[in-house]
């Protein structure tokens, strides 16, 4: 699937991602919800001004919800934390737990036009 086919998930690294706002290919107007997985790691491997590029660039609608993912609370989760959330609530990893829906495919909802 090509972009100009509006994928509903995108999966980037930050330097992807960035040369393709950059570039006007991708375009996040209509986010809905952002996920950074592996937060502990992404700015250990390089990835930070990429991040604040993305993260300043104004490429991000007014409204949208971030998840941010982190087995580890290190000082670069903290500094990500700054840069992708407002009003950030975190979950200690004694109250983690993992949910699975499963939902029929005739069940699913499907936007029109898609």
């Amino acid at each position: 699937m090509l972009l100009s086919d509006k994928p509903d998930i995108i999966i980037a690294t930050p330097s992807r991602a960035l040369a393709l706002l950059q570039s006007k290919i991708l375009s996040l107007s209509l986010l809905e919800s952002l996920v950074i997985d592996e937060a502990d790691l992404i700015l250990s491997y390089g990835h930070d001004e990429d991040v604040r590029q993305i993260f300043s660039g104004g490429y991000f609608p007014k409204v949208y919800q971030s998840f941010l993912m982190s087995a580890t609370m290190t000082e670069d989760v903290e500094l990500l934390k700054g840069l992708a959330l407002r009003n950030p609530v975190s979950s200690p990893p004694s109250s983690a737990f993992r949910v699975l829906i499963a939902c029929p495919g005739n069940l699913k909802v499907r936007r029109r036009g898609r």
